[in-house]
């Protein structure tokens, strides 16, 4: 008992367990073997919700202030050491001498002058390069302790879960379409469903009851690129209790063969949009999967949110559009998701590549991001 109240369900168990094995019939260590079980199953329930969401913060903390924002390079040691202005804003050494050398001495965030001649005359940024030495041992600290977890021999059901490869698959008239599914953390990623691939008989297949497809916070996953240069992710909250939202996960995870993955998104009217998805027969398509008309699930227009892209016709189509700007005196009808991470990869595609299109790589949905 001492153990449970000292928070070691798993080292009291094993005793509760030799007291049952001498003593069948003793009912408080029978009792005692329930509550240590149920506080193990809270444990790992705990680690399952919060564990991808303090990877998320993790990986956010390690990039605040960890780039140029004027050039988005990662700072280093190098022509990117940061160095901070007398009013007190940071870049990287490169591009304070670019502006020095264009005669543009005024700081980019509150315009205020400097007078030096070089960059290397203003002083380093110190401080911002412990912050970011302090993020990567955080970082490795941090796997290596996932790395003991797994090893643990009391944790042998999350060992197990991860030595056995697991594929999604579902089925619908009579065809099967399936995909491998990659454990990320915590998460387990599902991306877009392909009757190609055939699991393994050995395999343990996820059903699609497992896959939350109907809830309302789906988090389905774009990976950007443009040629074969990957930009990153979105991560993105569909509700998949309204229409839109339900034939917005179809589209990300391919359940009835269409996908996004292979389609191409732009930049229209200065919003992110996508207006086609790809058929499995390789040809773009406009043709909604489902009946939606005019929904009224109205919401305001701001950053983030998912709204049906209709186009200069105004007909009803698959595609969606991602508003980038605030607009609290607008609404629109078919709200059905915002973007709850990656919004920073659409804007710097945008600001410093100047792209206007970019191809969506790979898609799918998370499982327990949260």
């Amino acid at each position: 008992q001492a153990l449970v109240h000292l928070d070691e369900p798993v080292e009291a168990q094993e005793n509760f367990k030799k007291c049952l094995s001498l003593d069948p019939n003793n009912k408080a260590a029978a009792n005692q073997l329930k509550i240590c079980q149920a506080k193990i199953k809270e444990n790992k329930d705990q680690k399952k919700i919060y564990g991808g969401m303090f990877d998320m913060f993790a990986q956010s903390d390690a990039k605040v202030d960890a780039e140029c924002s004027i050039c988005f390079s990662t700072f280093n040691e190098a022509t990117h050491r940061p160095r901070n202005l007398p009013c007190g804003h940071g870049y990287c050494t490169s591009c304070i001498e670019t502006c020095i050398q264009g005669n543009n001495k005024n700081c980019p965030a509150c315009g205020k002058k400097y007078r030096v001649n070089r960059a290397t005359d203003l002083p380093i940024c110190y401080l911002l390069e412990e912050t970011m030495q302090k993020a990567a041992e955080r970082k490795e600290i941090n796997m290596n302790n996932r790395q003991t977890e797994i090893a643990d021999p009391h944790g042998k059901e999350a060992t197990e879960n991860v030595a056995n490869v697991k594929y999604a698959q579902v089925v619908r008239k009579g065809i099967r379409r399936s995909s491998k599914t990659f454990i990320e953390g915590y998460e387990t990623v599902i991306p877009s469903l392909s009757r190609e691939v055939n699991p393994p008989r050995s395999a343990v297949l996820l059903e699609e009851s497992e896959m939350c497809l109907n809830s309302e916070s789906t988090i389905v996953f774009m990976d950007l690129s443009v040629g074969n240069s990957n930009l990153g992710r979105l991560y993105i909250q569909a509700f998949g209790d309204r229409p839109r939202g339900k034939q917005f996960i179809k589209l990300a995870l391919g359940t009835e063969g269409p996908t996004f993955k292979g389609s191409k998104s732009f930049v229209k009217w200065g919003n992110v949009a996508l207006e086609e998805y790809v058929t499995e027969t390789g040809l773009p398509s406009k043709k909604p999967l489902i009946t939606t008309h005019r929904e009224d699930h109205y919401g305001k227009r701001l950053r983030g949110r998912l709204f049906p892209w209709t186009g200069l016709g105004f007909t009803d189509t698959a595609g969606f559009e991602i508003i980038r700007w605030n607009d609290e005196e607008d609404e629109s009808h078919g709200y059905f998701g915002y973007v709850v991470a990656g919004m920073n990869v659409i804007e710097r595609a945008i600001s410093r590549y100047g792209i206007d299109e970019v191809t969506v790589s790979d898609c799918g949905i998370v499982l327990d991001y949260w």
